[in-house]
């Protein structure tokens, strides 16, 4: 049964490391934008957020929805002239399989409830690693994202989450392949946080500070170029980026910025390419159908530029396979 949850490596293998990576953004120097949009958090401030996410599948085979809702508490550990050093911490994590559906004849021969437990089960396995787990990282004075600081524990947590999962995954897999998938996520674990320009936070954290160190003119489209740095080499695949400041109230000092990021096909071969690469090093051959990606990701935020504070965030990611859809759809608020 497993091996028809894996029967495509590289959707599976992909999907997996995409949920908790992000986008690293190049800013350009733009002196035509002028409303900067600034934070202003006081030392030792704690807020509570509340996250929503929903991940609808569409695929030949297969269609699901996945509801995924947290609660986190984050705090401000320090703040300089030119920097802030912010504590991320999910205190809350639940995860429901809220429909599940395999499409054929051949799929549908009593296994589809089988499968339906292996998803609550790597949900279940998500939820205790999840809960507890504090990323602490750092932004400029602007609250641009940084870096995260507390790399080594996220690596020990990484590594305790996915090999709870993969070996949820692998358990009725012949034990010489089941070794080199848990070696290969051991690895992967590793490339998570070795790299200091790669952005080891969540969706949900760059979604707090996707808007923040641009400065805009109000109805002007700024078009950015921006980066995803590889788990596999030195490069970068190209991101297209493009924000928008759609509202601005100069006396409330409040706006709703919009943009969206973009992954096109060409940067997802590129990143397939490499991946087949590490693959083979681990004893795994990919599957050999031609593969296309995109992955789409538009955001819209309304913040208070007075305070700094996104009060509200709503982000919908689409990845194309072929022509299997996948749409996450993430809502972030703040509790008052």
């Amino acid at each position: 049964m497993p091996e028809l949850c894996m029967k495509n490596n590289y959707t599976f293998l992909f999907i997996f490391f995409v949920t908790i990576s992000a986008f690293a953004q190049k800013k350009k120097e733009l002196p035509s934008m002028r409303i900067p949009v600034q934070i202003n958090w006081g030392l030792g401030e704690v807020s509570y957020l509340k996250i929503t996410e929903r991940e609808e599948k569409v695929a030949a085979d297969e269609y699901s929805k996945i509801l995924l809702e947290s609660d986190v508490r984050l705090r401000v550990l320090a703040k300089t002239d030119t920097s802030y050093t912010l504590e991320w911490t999910y205190t809350k994590v639940e995860a429901t399989v809220e429909e599940f559906q395999l499409r054929g004849a051949i799929l549908r021969m009593g296994q589809e409830e089988e499968i339906r437990t292996l998803i609550n089960k790597l949900l279940e396995s998500s939820e205790e690693s999840t809960i507890g787990m504090r990323v602490v990282y750092t932004t400029d004075n602007y609250g641009s994202f940084k870096e995260v600081v507390n790399r080594e524990e996220l690596r020990e947590q990484y590594k305790k989450a996915f090999l709870g999962m993969i070996s949820t995954m692998t358990a009725e897999l012949p034990a010489e392949k089941r070794d080199s998938l848990t070696t290969f996520f051991a690895f992967m674990s590793e490339a998570m946080v070795s790299d200091p320009e790669f952005g080891i936070s969540f969706e949900d954290i760059q979604l707090m500070h996707q808007a923040y160190g641009y400065e805009y003119e109000v109805g002007h489209t700024l078009k950015a170029e921006g980066t995803w740095p590889s788990p596999f080499t030195d490069d970068d695949y190209p991101v297209d980026v493009e924000l928008k400041l759609d509202n601005y109230d100069s006396s409330m000092k409040k706006a709703t910025l919009k943009g969206t990021n973009t992954i096109g096909d060409e940067a997802m071969q590129l990143f397939l390419e490499d991946l087949k690469v590490m693959l083979a090093t681990y004893g795994i051959a990919p599957d050999e159908t031609d593969i296309s990606y995109e992955i789409t990701s538009d955001f819209n935020l309304n913040i208070d530029l007075s305070y700094g504070w996104i009060y509200e965030a709503h982000m919908v990611t689409r990845t194309k396979e072929n022509h299997d859809i996948t749409t996450n759809t993430m809502d972030i608020k703040l509790r008052l």
